[in-house]
């Protein structure tokens, strides 16, 4: 008996290398901004326990001026 194939069989390759510009306004809740680059930066140090890490997730913050004031004032 011969197996028969329905569709392809595709061979899938994964990028582990990630980049991440996060867009940040005038305004933005603080806590909202924290939590999104605390979350990155803490899956940066817990991957480096896997036994395979790995490559950091570089993350940029971007804005449509060189200063941006939070909602409570930080710049």
């Amino acid at each position: 008996m011969t197996d028969i194939s329905i569709g392809n069989n595709d061979n899938i390759d994964i990028i582990v290398a990630m980049k991440l510009h996060l867009l940040v306004c005038d305004g933005v809740f603080d806590l909202g901004l924290a939590a999104l680059t605390d979350t990155v930066g803490l899956a940066n140090a817990m991957a480096g326990s896997l036994p395979q890490a790995p490559a950091h997730i570089e993350l940029t913050l971007v804005g449509v001026r060189r200063r941006i004031r939070t909602a409570q004032g930080l710049t």
